[in-house]
């Protein structure tokens, strides 16, 4: 792991949206301001893992932090992205995803990735899994082969359920939980 990610990680600040912990990171957030050097870093590590996997046909994303990490992944691996979408187009193909995070429910709108694709799922962050597993149950029933996922940052153990769940494999950079208001890596 950079040494940039963990500094960046161990002074985020918490918040509490209810009873569950937010954490504010540049790279999951937007805020604080995301450093070139962390962005080109934590891409750097997450090209490294995602190079063995290939030939495939595209890199997906998910709305919004998603995008920075896949538009540049995309660029140094030559590969094209797709982005599943927080609003509706009304695409005869368009394909909904509900999904339920660890404080909210919303939509997903899923254009441009057809049957029998191949992908890999690119991510900022893996928390209570409700995105990335609406997401892959989803992809799979569109009989779109997910080579694996991959996320900056895996928040408590909730891959692991996904893993099981999906048998798709999933992969961090770093795994993280919160205790005290505070970021401990693992």
């Amino acid at each position: 792991m950079s040494q940039l990610l963990k500094k960046s990680l161990l002074t985020s600040s918490i918040i509490n949206r209810g009873n569950y912990p937010y954490m504010i990171h540049p790279l999951s957030d937007g805020f604080p301001l995301i450093s070139p050097d962390l962005l080109t870093e934590v891409v750097s590590d997450l090209k490294d893992k995602i190079e063995p996997l290939t030939p495939f046909d595209k890199i997906v994303t998910v709305e919004a932090m998603g995008i920075p990490i896949a538009t540049l992944l995309s660029k140094e691996m030559n590969v094209p992205f797709s982005i599943i979408r927080k609003r509706c187009y009304g695409l005869a193909d368009e394909i909904c995803v509900q999904q339920e995070t660890g404080y909210s429910k919303s939509e997903l709108f899923i254009n441009g990735i057809k049957k029998n694709e191949t992908i890999v799922l690119v991510d900022d962050i893996i928390s209570t899994g409700g995105t990335f597993s609406a997401i892959i149950q989803t992809l799979q029933a569109m009989n779109v082969t997910i080579k694996a996922g991959f996320v900056i940052i895996n928040k408590g153990d909730n891959a692991e359920n996904i893993i099981e769940k999906t048998g798709v494999p999933l992969y961090s950079l770093v795994r993280i939980t919160i205790q005290n208001n505070k970021v401990l890596i693992l």
